[in-house]
């Protein structure tokens, strides 16, 4: 009897988290497409380092203070180098749209030019949204399928706390 009921639990339990998975978002689907795209154009901070320095921190909150101050603006992340651990060097460049920011000095620029792109589209909470690995993988084959040359950069585009757009210019 008393293995029913540990059964019956364990199943709820199961079955409780596959529900709180899918309702976070976890078995949405990433939505790629190829999209022709204006250039664009970005300030903001590059930072090379390992991600438990202060300095990323800064630089995310430093952008994050400009993005609420421009209503419309849209924070992008490029990440160059992803750190596999906590003591691996990273290379990110955090910014917003040229438009968004009246005083460059101080800031790096970064901008790619108009034309074809790939376009990834994920809704998902973060703590079950697919690994930038499993999207950028995605996005490549999805490129090469359709006789497309392999991306080289991609542009995280954070439009919420639960919706990201990847954009991945093509290289002719």
């Amino acid at each position: 009897m008393k293995k029913w009921i540990i059964g019956g639990f364990l199943l709820f339990l199961i079955a409780l988290g596959f529900y709180q998975f899918d309702r976070m978002g976890g078995f949405n689907e990433i939505v790629i497409d190829i999209q022709e795209i204006e250039a664009i154009d970005l300030t903001g901070i590059y930072f090379k380092g390992v991600p438990e320095d202060e300095a990323i921190g800064l630089a995310f909150q430093t952008m994050g203070d400009l993005q609420s101050k421009a209503s419309g603006s849209t924070l992008h992340t490029i990440y160059f180098v992803e750190p596999a651990g906590k003591r691996d060097t990273m290379e990110v460049f955090v910014g917003l749209e040229d438009r968004f920011i009246l005083e460059s000095e101080g800031f790096s620029k970064q901008s790619f030019p108009a034309g074809t792109s790939v376009v990834a589209h994920i809704e998902a909470n973060r703590f079950v949204m697919p690994s930038p690995n499993k999207i950028k993988q995605k996005m490549e084959a999805f490129a090469l399928e359709n006789g497309l040359n392999k991306p080289k950069v991609f542009i995280d585009m954070l439009l919420g706390p639960d919706e990201v757009r990847v954009v991945a210019p093509i290289v002719k």
